[in-house]
């Protein structure tokens, strides 16, 4: 929710003013804050896993010493930045070099730990394919991931943001091949300033509890939201078709969104919110 918001003196529906969340950054890179990996030994610290482990060439990032590898309460997410799709256009040329910054964080104690993917150069529609992985806890973890147009000599330009809670996510079945699971997440403004489009593509699924059983496994793969989808082949993902955007907004209304990522609109007219998307007249 943007700092605008105070001044346009509207409250947002449901919220008391206290528990709002007053976003002071601009649309560049702002001050993330402190990351919570500095200094720290395993296996609360981050290191990349040894050939063999897992995965190779990926990144183990876990975040405070209370998520030990023994703590029941913990798993450990696999998160792929995939991709984006149609992205704004913020460069003079009419391209972007968009990266994504992936921020773990808790929204009562703040960030825990954040990274960041490749530059893609002159791309709207760029493909990272860039795995990660997070120790979390699901029931009060969330993952923030933020898109930016890099910029050698001005600050990054911001394309949009995708705030994910990690408890409905689903998990991998052992007794299968890996899923290509994925979801096309539209891209949200962080403040009326923003002007942004498009989508982002990610894949997100829990690794196995390795003291769980394959039934139980398999019962938490199907569990799937709206909006997933299961593919075994890849190249399958061209064929799906994107949901029209909405028509615009009428004049004098504006969409925001709240701190646990529910979107609402302000008309400025009026200064009142209310949480359904107005029709034009």
């Amino acid at each position: 929710v943007s700092s605008d918001m105070a001044a346009d003196e509207a409250e947002v529906p449901g919220l008391q003013e206290d528990e709002l969340c007053l976003d002071k950054q601009e649309d560049g890179v702002g001050s993330p804050g402190s990351d919570g990996t500095d200094g720290c030994e395993p296996p609360c610290g981050c290191w990349e896993l040894n050939p063999g482990s897992l995965e190779e060439d990926h990144l183990l990032l876990t975040t405070e010493p209370c998520l030990h590898s023994h703590n029941d309460n913990t798993r450990v997410v696999r998160v792929k930045v995939i991709a984006g799709i149609g992205l704004a256009k913020k460069d003079i040329l009419g391209a972007s070099d968009p990266y994504v910054r992936v921020t773990l964080y808790d929204p009562m104690s703040g960030i825990l730990t954040s990274v960041q993917t490749k530059t893609i150069k002159k791309s709207l529609n760029p493909k990272w394919n860039e795995e990660i992985l997070f120790r979390v806890l699901p029931q009060q973890h969330r993952l923030l991931f933020e898109v930016f147009d890099e910029n050698r000599l001005t600050r990054d330009d911001f394309l949009g943001q995708v705030d994910v809670p990690l408890y409905p996510l689903p998990t991998e079945n052992p007794r299968m091949e890996r899923p290509y699971t994925f979801k096309d997440f539209v891209l949200h403004p962080r403040s009326h300033k923003s002007r942004v489009k498009g989508y982002l593509r990610l894949k997100m699924t829990y690794l196995p509890k390795s003291n769980g059983s394959d039934d139980e496994n398999a019962d938490q793969a199907e569990e799937l939201e709206p909006g997933w989808v299961v593919l075994d082949q890849p190249d399958a993902a061209s064929h799906l078709q994107h949901p029209p955007e909405p028509s615009p907004l009428p004049p004098g209304w504006e969409e925001r969104q709240d701190v646990l990522g529910r979107t609402y609109y302000v008309n400025h007219e009026s200064r009142r919110t209310q949480w359904k998307r107005p029709i034009g007249s």
